[in-house]
């Protein structure tokens, strides 16, 4: 059954891109409380991670209320993203035991943001043009 009242049009990508966006946040925020990322050395990765998943959450909630245009959005979600997979080496993470819990949490989840986020952004713009196989008919 199709059109139903329960039945929301279009894709739901946008909308899984901010669920995740903030489910990928809070994870962020409880792993750098409760997991062992060694010895704390200044502004280090537990900070990092708490500080942007902070950020990752109130992007999350900020694209849930709709208050970021498309293009704001798509931007803050790559930079968080990026910022996290490149964190481990701008902030020397260093290569030991005590940092590959941060290192590998770091660099999955700010992927699958980045990931997410571009797909979100192609996919929301794929949908305001018609599909391939609709003739559309303009006026001059």
């Amino acid at each position: 059954m199709t059109g139903g009242p329960d039945e929301i049009a279009g894709t739901q990508l946008p909308g899984a891109v901010t669920g995740v966006t903030i489910t990928l946040g809070c994870w962020l925020i409880v792993l750098s409380t409760h997991g062992d990322y060694g010895a704390p050395t200044g502004f280090d990765a537990v900070w990092n991670d708490r500080l942007v998943g902070l950020v990752a959450v109130a992007l999350g909630l900020l694209r849930a209320v709709g208050r970021l245009t498309l293009t704001v959005a798509t931007a803050a979600g790559t930079a968080v993203g990026g910022w996290l997979v490149l964190a481990p080496l701008l902030l020397d993470y260093g290569f030991s035991t005590d940092s590959t819990l941060a290192t590998l949490t770091d660099f999955a989840i700010g992927a699958t943001i980045t990931a997410l986020t571009v797909a979100g952004a192609l996919d929301r713009g794929a949908g305001a043009r018609p599909p391939a196989d609709v003739d559309v008919v303009t006026r001059p």
